[in-house]
């Protein structure tokens, strides 16, 4: 069932990949551990990664739920199975997630510091 939506994904129409991209986020968002581990073993992660770089704040802020979801799962497995890594900890490094989630502090940071500036120069 996640293939199809994540194939969405790929297209080419800004408005059917927004569409994918919250069934995904939802999916991820709402599941229990077996769904986020089936949905990993399915390729969800890297789709996942690529949201936060759109630009639509309610979707960004649910891809973060998302991956923090998947990120606990991974971490019980890796203390299930005596792992040394959190191994979804690692997909998300491989598909560049760690550069957009930091680039995402950054933009958070920039805009924090926007506004602080404007009340300061406003009072």
């Amino acid at each position: 069932m996640i293939e199809p939506i994540l194939q969405l994904l790929y297209s080419g129409r800004f408005d059917i990949k927004k569409e994918a991209a919250w069934c995904i986020a939802n999916a991820v968002s709402g599941a229990n551990s077996g769904q986020i581990v089936y949905f990993v073993q399915h390729g969800v992660i890297p789709p996942l990664c690529s949201l936060l770089e759109l630009p639509d704040p309610q979707l960004v802020e649910m891809t973060l739920d998302a991956i923090e979801r998947t990120l606990k799962v991974g971490h019980k497995l890796m203390q299930a199975q005596k792992l040394p890594d959190n191994p979804f900890a690692l997909k998300i490094e491989e598909c560049g997630g760690v550069e957009k989630l930091e680039m995402l502090q950054v933009c958070w940071f920039v805009v924090q510091s926007g506004t602080l500036a404007r009340l300061t120069l406003s009072h």
